[in-house]
């Protein structure tokens, strides 16, 4: 078992948890930095548009995939990866589970052809070769 001293158990008032407290997010002074600045997206608020939480947790793995490849959010960006921006959209209900059944965009592809390498003006750097 992790202690959080030696000698004393792990407990949530160790990590700065008030206990019994009826605000699930208040915390002492010892709380960590990190924990304030969590996304506030739960569970809860997304099981209320989809039926259960495998269903939730497939549609939010395919759209945030989606949205990591270049699809347009339907909520504000806010500076957040695509998987809480994924739960923000279903929260909000933009996102349905008839996305599922939508076949998958094929990805853009941005390589260049060879003609095109060939045209190109970049030059990797020659280092350690001498002049």
């Amino acid at each position: 078992m992790w202690r959080a001293r030696v000698g004393r158990p792990a407990t949530l008032a160790s990590f700065g948890v008030v206990p019994y407290s009826s605000d699930p997010f208040a915390r002492t002074s010892r709380a960590l930095p990190k924990l304030a600045l969590m996304a506030r997206i739960t569970v809860e608020d997304c099981l209320q548009n989809v039926d259960n939480l495998f269903q939730l947790v497939l549609l939010a793995s395919q759209r945030a995939r989606r949205l990591a490849n270049g699809a347009e959010p339907t909520v504000n960006w806010e500076n957040d990866k695509p998987t809480v921006v994924a739960l923000r959209e279903i929260a909000a209900g933009n996102i349905t589970v008839d996305m599922l059944r939508e076949p998958e965009p094929p990805p853009v592809d941005n390589a260049m052809t060879l003609d095109e390498a060939a045209q190109s003006t970049f030059r990797a750097p020659q280092f350690g070769l001498g002049d």
